[in-house]
């Protein structure tokens, strides 16, 4: 099977539930390269789930149906790590504290607290953009946020350390070499060209918001911890996908 092949199909038994064959994955971490191609797609399937849930339900329970939809596909693996931060960045201030907590299993009021909120604040976004936009602009900018997102969750691949420790999330242990580098930035691209496309504004707004989010969140990572865990990256995926919708939202009702 072809290299390229292989590392779409790691990329995606990582980064979903997808039943695909089992195979050894690449060595390192340059299939994560593939991240921001596998974002898109899971935004434009999220985005046809809500459409097609509209057909039978209202706008809010369509919109809270593709959320589950969603979550079903991805296992809610990035979900997961969100939570995990909150606790660990929530309950503690050291950097060893800050990380056992991140790996204890279990759910404290900041992990519940932080999730509640950020579903919420999906599911209001979602359902404003697909009450004020097109067909093709709502599947656009959910594939852009998507496609953007992962392209921050594995950003730190490329620049910082890992600090974390075995189980899935040592995965992303290695660097990204600089092909794969240049890989992430060209899916990320194509995820992004038919939003800018449809809506140039509103997706260029996504864009700088959610590189001020990585920005910010990228920060607080290296002060607390000096580097960056598995949970770390699931929390930047969540951040800046909340923030390319919020920057969407804010923006639809004059670019529209």
């Amino acid at each position: 099977m072809p290299e390229v092949a292989l590392e779409l199909r790691a990329c995606i038994t990582f980064f979903t539930k997808v039943p695909l064959p089992a195979t050894e994955p690449p060595h390192g971490a340059d299939y994560m390269a593939h991240a921001p191609l596998i974002g898109a797609a899971i935004g434009a399937l999220k985005s046809l789930a809500i459409l097609g849930f509209t057909l039978i339900f209202s706008t809010e329970i369509a919109v809270v149906l593709g959320i589950i939809f969603a979550l079903v596909l991805t296992g809610a693996l990035h979900e997961d790590g969100f939570m995990d931060t909150c606790d660990g960045f929530g309950l503690a201030h050291s950097r060893e504290r800050t990380i056992d907590i991140m790996r204890d299993p279990r759910a404290g009021a900041f992990a519940v607290i932080g999730i509640v909120v950020l579903l919420g604040l999906r599911a209001l976004l979602l359902e404003h953009l697909l009450r004020v936009c097109e067909t093709q602009v709502f599947i656009a900018l959910l594939a852009a946020a998507h496609g953007l997102s992962r392209l921050a969750a594995i950003w730190p691949l490329a620049t910082d350390d890992y600090v974390g420790g075995t189980g899935k999330s040592s995965a992303v242990a290695h660097r990204l070499s600089g092909k794969a580098k240049r890989l992430a930035w060209c899916w990320a691209t194509l995820a992004v060209a038919p939003a800018l496309w449809f809506n140039p504004a509103a997706a260029l707004i996504a864009v700088l918001a959610v590189a001020l989010c990585y920005d910010a969140s990228r920060r607080l990572f290296l002060r607390r911890l000096g580097g960056y865990t598995g949970d770390c990256l699931g929390a930047l995926q969540q951040t800046t996908q909340a923030v390319a919708y919020l920057a969407c939202a804010a923006v639809m009702p004059l670019a529209a």
